[in-house]
């Protein structure tokens, strides 16, 4: 016999079980090293990739606002974050944000995750000189994107190939995969 404060739970449906929430959902690409929950129910996600032959880079990302980081903010155009200044910063925001949680980002098509890639490619243009572009540089699009690392290379590479005006490629001298160059806007 039901009472006033007793509850009922609701069984979810076949479909509504089976797909990811906040809290389960990893992108392609993506691996995800930890989840905050902030104060209102938005996850903030501390997050990787396989992009750096260098080491590994971190990024933090709320599901909920539009909160999104993968460098110092202490030393701008500087360092990359580590697990732990991520997730550093992932508890510091949890512990602020209201954001109510939103529906995950689609996967987007081909086409406008390669247009993803190229405004990326026109706003980092903007530097007076060349300047190495990273596949971390992209890990703030990460969970927009949600590619492999290869099939964002691979995009990459095809710009290279159209434009090298805007950016060239080469075989890395040590280890696998290419360096990148963006080149900034010509100069009148």
């Amino acid at each position: 016999m039901p009472t006033l404060f007793s509850r009922t739970s609701e069984t979810p449906t076949t479909s509504e079980s089976s797909q990811p929430t906040p809290e389960t959902w990893t992108p392609e690409g993506v691996t995800v090293a930890q989840r905050y929950l902030g104060l209102a129910g938005a996850v903030v996600l501390v997050y990787t990739t396989d992009s750096s032959w260098s080491g590994e880079y971190y990024a933090v990302a709320c599901l909920g606002c539009t909160y999104i980081t993968a460098r110092h903010k202490d030393r701008p155009g500087s360092d990359f974050l580590t697990q732990q200044r991520a997730a550093e910063l992932a508890n510091i925001h949890a512990g602020t944000c209201r954001a109510l949680r939103r529906p995950l980002p689609d996967r987007p098509d081909d086409a406008t995750a390669r247009d993803i890639i190229r405004r990326h490619l026109h706003n980092a243009r903007r530097s007076v000189n060349d300047r190495p572009l990273l596949l971390s540089d992209l890990h703030p699009q990460r969970l927009v994107l949600q590619r492999t690392t290869s099939w964002i290379e691979t995009e990459l590479l095809a710009v290279a190939d159209e434009h090298p005006d805007v950016l060239t490629a080469k075989p890395r001298a040590y280890g696998t995969g290419y360096e990148f160059t963006l080149h900034p806007f010509p100069r009148s």
